[in-house]
């Protein structure tokens, strides 16, 4: 999105388009880090979140957290170049983290509600995906052993 964003200079003429950007960016990559987890919840023993509070919390804080990474990409490119390309000001990278952390605790209150009566593990098989890790994981074991 980013850099479809900067080509057609989006960010200059909508208003509220890097506001957008951010809320997607870390709403997606938090659904992207509950799927994972989900994940490694339901095939792997020796992970256990304790509970639903410990596993929202860790999707939140990814999805915070690649946002704030981003946030010190784009400083470290308008460092390196000496220009404003990436940031604009302090208060531009105040809003986009607060937006990070809008976007995150978004998916946290749909993944609340989406854990309501059921494990991470459930989820997994509730949306289908049950079929295709095994799937994986058998092509795995037949090309690398376990």
């Amino acid at each position: 999105i980013h850099a479809i964003t900067l080509y057609f200079g989006t960010y200059q003429t909508t208003a509220w388009w890097d506001h957008f950007t951010h809320f997607y960016s870390s709403l997606v990559v938090s659904m992207v880090v509950f799927i994972g987890l989900c994940i490694l919840d339901k095939y792997i023993q020796k992970i256990n979140f304790g509970g639903n509070l410990l596993f929202l919390t860790i999707v939140f804080l990814c999805g915070y957290g690649f946002g704030n990474i981003w946030e010190i990409f784009e400083w470290t490119v308008d460092t390196v170049f000496g220009n404003a390309f990436m940031q604009y000001s302090v208060f531009d990278t105040l809003g986009d983290v607060t937006i990070d952390a809008l976007g995150a605790l978004v998916m946290v209150m749909i993944g609340t509600l989406i854990l309501r009566g059921r494990t991470p593990a459930d989820v997994i098989t509730d949306i289908g995906l049950d079929d295709k890790i095994d799937a994986l994981k058998s092509d795995w074991i037949s090309k690398y052993g376990e």
